[in-house]
């Protein structure tokens, strides 16, 4: 179920009641976020128009800056400390009260509550917006950040950017908590206690002498799910028709380019650069994600593209990478 899409009905009307009822929000404001909508929508097409020209020729080289015309009104956004706190106080509950509908709408994971009590502030002195789950959103014998739980988290956090954005001028996001600690209290990354790596500095001179060697993981890409068969990680963006399974390997290989020539040396790509065919998925193998592509390449190493044998294969393919 996409609670994004079952909740744009909410969104709309409580987006409209909200800036009724903030002292800020004037005709001035208004004329600026539409200048800011016009300017993204400009943006969106010339961002369109270079993926669908990668995704054909390949990587170009990095284009001049296009100079646009600066728009006839600029008006900035309130910032948190301008807002009144009675008004703040108001969107703080229209907030909360959105989260509570959305994530209790989420099918449960294993292990967290029957119902979620959502709590949300905004903290002025660092432009963030801080919500307070509760410990019954924490999967409970759950050893690690499941894909899931990542996705449901994703759409709460997209829910408050869609209300906030256009409203607030400073806001930097949302930091998330469980019962007063991050998600990584409760469920803590093994990987990272295993990992002692050296301290490396990254040589950015144009002719420096190759100093370090890096992993540059182009993320999604294909995968087999349970039952869709073979598919991309991400949905094609709705308006841009941007897919982020086919644009990442393709900024990792600009990338790449840009660090060789500074003195990096690349280690290896968790994802394949080859255009041929993967014969299981009937795609090309660029764009196969991580873990088909580690499978292939050493297929005794089941540790590293298996190592959660009991997980799902969309949660070994993100593990993949690191390890």
């Amino acid at each position: 179920m996409n609670v994004l899409s079952n909740l744009r009905r909410i969104h709309s009307v409580t987006r409209a009641f909200v800036i009724q009822g903030l002292k800020f929000a004037s005709l001035q404001v208004f004329l600026a976020a539409g200048v800011v909508a016009v300017a993204l929508l400009g943006f969106t097409e010339r961002a369109t128009a270079q993926s669908q020209e990668m995704l054909r020729y390949g990587t170009p080289d990095p284009a001049p800056p296009i100079s646009t015309p600066a728009p006839l009104v600029e008006k900035k956004l309130p910032t948190l400390a301008q807002m009144d706190p009675t008004a703040l106080g108001e969107l703080e509950r229209l907030l909360v009260t959105e989260l509570e509908e959305a994530a209790n709408l989420q099918p449960r994971l294993k292990g967290q509550g029957r119902r979620f009590q959502i709590k949300a502030r905004f903290d002025v002195a660092r432009d963030v917006l801080v919500v307070d789950f509760g410990k019954s959103y924490v999967p409970v014998g759950e050893r690690y950040i499941t894909v899931q739980l990542e996705e449901n988290l994703h759409d709460l956090d997209a829910i408050v950017d869609d209300l906030i954005r256009g409203v607030i001028g400073n806001f930097r996001g949302v930091d998330q908590l469980f019962d007063g600690k991050p998600l990584h209290y409760y469920l803590p990354d093994p990987v990272q206690a295993l990992l002692k790596k050296e301290k490396t500095t990254l040589i950015v001179k144009p002719n420096a002498v190759p100093v370090t060697s890096v992993m540059l993981n182009a993320g999604h890409g294909w995968y087999l799910h349970p039952t869709l068969e073979w598919t991309s990680q991400r949905d094609v963006e709705a308006g841009s028709g941007i897919l982020e399974d086919t644009t990442t390997p393709l900024h990792v290989l600009e990338l790449s380019n840009w660090m060789t020539e500074r003195g990096a040396t690349i280690l290896s790509r968790p994802r394949s650069t080859s255009s041929a065919t993967h014969a299981p998925s009937g795609k090309q193998w660029w764009w196969v994600g991580s873990r088909a592509y580690v499978q292939d390449l050493l297929p005794n190493n089941s540790q590293i593209w298996n190592s959660l044998p009991t997980y799902s294969y969309l949660d070994n393919d993100l593990r993949t990478r690191p390890l």
